[in-house]
């Protein structure tokens, strides 16, 4: 908290004191700020702090929503400079795969996922959950963002090039927050499981409402790439499928509050893939075959550990049967 006191303050006395410069001139000084504000909340969450420091929301994961928010490097208006600029410096990306790639994916190597990580002394296993819900928060935004730039909104084809291999980091970093408990038993916990369920649906909505669209309108000109896009994103959407069978399984209240929502974003997700994908007359290209339930780490829940946990009552079978419906042939051809 002192420390976006501290900023807030600052920019009130340079916006007072910048009055008589032009607009350049204030928005690269404010620029100036937040970024050193930005590069001192990541040396803090570099620092390594005494043993008996706990790590808290209110502490960690401040720091490290401050460093993400002021590490912003804006998307040039002009869609070729933009097209032109390395990945890490659009928007919050750079930040965003600093945090995922060499923290948050670094901590399994420690032992039994305690931690801490080399670099990063304030990422243990304390503070893993600090971690990974800003980031998982951040995501979703990003990615409206990147639609609302001029990289999201320009049909030449080095402007949807640059967008399509944005769109590709974004996808790859969810899947690697998604990796984080399918790999290690130890992370599977409840509130993570939530943060991950929650948030993968938000980034869902988002690929449903504006992504699809700019895939059907660009596909013929990039395929390849759009369907390698596609095939990381089902990766994702079978995660969310398997916290959603995890959370009935433990019958869990909060997975449940949020499964609704969820599978509504993935049915809507597997139709619009699945009529694009046959439009373009390439519906094979994902594979097909019936999904089946899966526990958190991938492998497939017996049909005996299923008729165990049955027949609470007529209406869990019936929602049982709508979940084989859906998640039957996911994106199979048919006689359409």
């Amino acid at each position: 908290g002192c420390l976006e006191s501290i900023l807030n303050c600052v920019l009130c006395l340079d916006g007072t004191m910048m009055q008589s410069q032009d607009e350049e001139q204030r928005k690269q000084k404010i620029l100036s700020i937040r970024k050193k504000v930005s590069n001192l909340c990541h040396r803090l969450l570099q620092r390594n702090w005494s043993k008996d420091t706990k790590y808290k929301k209110s502490d960690v994961g401040k720091l490290l929503s401050l460093y993400i928010e002021h590490s912003y490097m804006a998307i040039p208006s002009d869609a070729r400079v933009a097209a032109s600029s390395d990945i890490s410096d659009l928007g919050h990306i750079g930040a965003l795969a600093t945090i995922i790639r060499d923290v948050l994916a670094e901590l399994p190597n420690t032992n039994h996922c305690r931690g801490p990580v080399d670099e990063y002394p304030t990422c243990c296993l304390q503070s893993f959950g600090c971690y990974l819900s800003v980031v998982l928060s951040i995501l979703p935004k990003e990615l409206n963002l990147l639609f609302d730039s001029s990289l999201g909104k320009t049909e030449a084809s080095y402007a949807v090039e640059k967008a399509l291999l944005s769109l590709a980091q974004l996808v790859e970093l969810l899947s690697v927050t998604f990796d984080l408990t399918k790999e290690n038993p130890i992370l599977v916990k409840r509130p993570y499981l939530l943060q991950q369920l929650k948030w993968g649906t938000r980034f869902m909505e988002v690929i449903v409402a504006r992504v699809v669209p700019f895939l059907q309108k660009h596909f013929q000109e990039h395929e390849q790439g759009i369907i390698d896009i596609i095939r990381h994103l089902q990766g994702c959407t079978r995660q969310i499928s398997s916290i959603i069978t995890h959370g009935k399984r433990e019958k869990d209240t909060n997975l449940a509050k949020e499964t609704p929502r969820a599978k509504k974003v993935l049915e809507s997700f597997i139709h619009k893939i699945k009529a694009l994908m046959r439009k373009n007359r390439c519906l094979t290209a994902l594979g097909g075959g019936n999904l089946k339930s899966k526990h958190i780490d991938g492998s497939i829940i017996e049909d005996d550990d299923a008729d165990s946990e049955s027949s609470d009552s007529s209406g869990s079978s019936s929602e049982k049967e709508g979940d084989a419906m859906e998640s039957e042939n996911e994106f199979g051809s048919d006689d359409e």
